[in-house]
């Protein structure tokens, strides 16, 4: 994280935390048939950002690398991440990609916040009792996994271009 864009990245992270908790705070509360109907909502417009490439869009109009731009992206971003059980980063990366300077600026700011986004997530949901024995047994017996693929990705994020990292990571 040492190229990592701190004055960005801390905003971010403070709204995601607001933004986590508030996204735990539905699964808590919200009964299955919101939590689907919410969770499709959530996939709909993920690809509809996407495929219209709307965020690159935006950035033409707004100062993508304002605090206030940031942190709201953040927080949406983690509420939405949250309740889907992930997709945090894939709203993010592309609003990472316009804001940051450099590639290794996009890099290593992606990396710290994905990192501390998880954590998060991860402590919050379990102060609220979502994380139970066999989810926890689960997650130990797909760790090597996760070993092997962090390694393998941490390979070709230190071997590729610039260009190739941006076209694998869309």
């Amino acid at each position: 994280v040492r190229d990592a864009n701190w004055k960005r990245a801390i905003p971010m992270v403070l709204t995601m935390m607001v933004g986590g908790a508030v996204g735990v705070w539905l699964l808590r509360t919200m009964s299955a048939d919101w939590l689907l109907l919410v969770l499709g909502l959530i996939v709909g417009v993920m690809m509809v950002t996407e495929r219209m490439n709307l965020l690159v869009h935006l950035g033409r109009f707004i100062d993508v690398r304002a605090s206030r731009v940031t942190a709201t992206l953040g927080c949406v971003s983690s509420v939405a991440g949250t309740l889907a059980g992930g997709g945090t980063m894939y709203l993010l990366v592309p609003f990472l990609r316009i804001a940051a300077d450099s590639p290794a600026e996009f890099r290593s700011t992606n990396m710290m916040v994905a990192g501390l986004s998880t954590m998060i997530r991860i402590v919050m949901l379990s102060f609220a009792g979502l994380v139970s024995l066999e989810l926890l047994v689960d997650a130990l017996v797909l760790w090597p996994v996760t070993v092997v693929a962090a390694l393998a990705g941490g390979h070709f994020f230190r071997t590729s271009s610039p260009e190739r990292f941006f076209f694998a990571l869309q």
